[in-house]
């Protein structure tokens, strides 16, 4: 089982105020997040709280002026033309990886343990990165001891992740055991969606 998940599904490249005609105008430029996706914006009138428009097409600009949005969709080599200075000045959106585990282990799955070194090429081409490890277990098991057994797995994997060169003063490990479910179970059930580190590097 593999999970790689980008956080930001879309970038809202600008939201400035401009100054035409004597008349102030807000922009709203919305690029593509990872894979294309661009998520959507609702654009509000400041005086009425009306919606106004729905900006929902990667390299849409909304300009909004006296209570009316004019909307039009820029193909992606004008976008880039027009805001890719300004995209590249953004910060990297946080990226996070799913690992899942062997039953009653701290061992990863193999296609989990696959996925380690593509985490450490994320880590090493952020500078400056920081990066969370929480740990998760499924329902089998005393709740106290699931917190336990999902610290170790959290560190199992930082500890693979020290061993590459991370440094250790950018990381925070916790335990979550069976209080953050991500498949909705019994209790007692072994699920292996539940048994996973989630990795998110920022």
């Amino acid at each position: 089982m593999r999970d790689v998940t980008n956080i930001r599904s879309a970038v809202i490249l600008a939201a400035i105020p401009l100054a035409l005609a004597g008349c102030a105008v807000s922009r709203v430029a919305l690029g593509p997040g990872d894979g294309g996706d661009a998520g959507s914006i609702s654009i509000l009138d400041a005086k009425t709280s009306q919606e106004v428009a729905i900006v929902d097409k990667a390299g849409a600009v909304a300009n909004v002026s006296g209570g009316a949005a004019a909307v039009k969709v820029m193909d992606s080599a004008a976008f880039e033309a027009k805001y890719g200075e300004l995209l590249a000045g953004l910060p990297q959106a946080p990226r996070t990886f799913t690992l899942y585990f062997k039953e009653n282990s701290v061992e990863p799955t193999d296609e989990s343990a696959a996925l380690l070194s593509e985490i450490f090429a994320e880590i090493k081409r952020r500078p400056g990165a920081d990066i969370e490890i929480t740990g998760h277990t499924d329902t089998v098991g005393a709740p106290d001891v699931n917190d336990t057994f999902s610290l170790r797995r959290a560190a199992e994997i930082t500890s693979y992740l020290f061993a590459q060169g991370m440094d250790k003063a950018i990381v925070r490990i916790a335990g979550r055991g069976e209080r953050e479910l991500k498949e909705q179970t019994p209790d007692e059930t072994p699920s292996a969606i539940n048994r996973r580190v989630e990795v998110t590097v920022r």
